[in-house]
């Protein structure tokens, strides 16, 4: 009868850690798997998606979002998911965080060559991963484009000033949906 109990015990705390960590992540999942959009703000119109899928870069180990754009093709938005400081645990420098996670001024260059920068503007953490939303107000989106090289540089955070790493940690090309 002590072990019948014991595993009804067990089971009780399985279910209330596994309800815990569903409710901590929820909003994690819901951008990951592209439940909502990665914005910090709520669109008023729905924004044009770019990319058919999410992505996974290789080295170092992050994920990317579906790339949208604003209506009026003014704005890129995305987001990046990685675990703890994936992208900069091999370099040891100050780098700026913003509720823990590390900010990134993002590169993004068209197939016109034409740059794009942004930098990532909040976060969203899961228990074991952080979510970052990446906005590029300055972006304008050319139909026929069909690709984006994007680079991730880290901010190194210096007394009052803060500036991009030399070298980006990650990068990637972006093939963009053809409509």
């Amino acid at each position: 009868m002590k072990g019948i109990r014991l595993a009804i015990v067990g089971f009780a705390v399985v279910i209330a850690f596994a309800s815990y960590l569903h409710l901590e992540n929820r909003t994690f999942n819901q951008l990951k798997d592209d439940q909502i959009y990665p914005m910090i703000d709520e669109p008023k119109n729905h924004p044009v998606p770019l990319t058919a899928s999410a992505m996974k870069m290789k080295d170092p180990d992050i994920q990317l979002t579906r790339f949208y754009t604003s209506q009026n093709h003014d704005s890129l938005y995305f987001g990046i998911w990685y675990r703890g400081d994936e992208p900069v645990k091999e370099i040891d420098k100050n780098w700026k965080r913003e509720k823990g996670a590390v900010q990134f001024l993002v590169k993004v260059v068209d197939s016109n060559g034409t740059t794009y920068n942004g930098t990532t503007v909040g976060n969203e953490d899961g228990a074991f991963s952080t979510f970052q939303y990446v906005q590029l107000n300055d972006y304008t989106h050319h139909e026929g484009g069909k690709d984006l090289e994007v680079y991730f540089y880290p901010i190194i955070q210096k007394e009052k000033l803060s500036e991009p790493y030399e070298h980006p940690v990650a990068q990637a090309t972006v093939k963009l949906e053809s409509k």
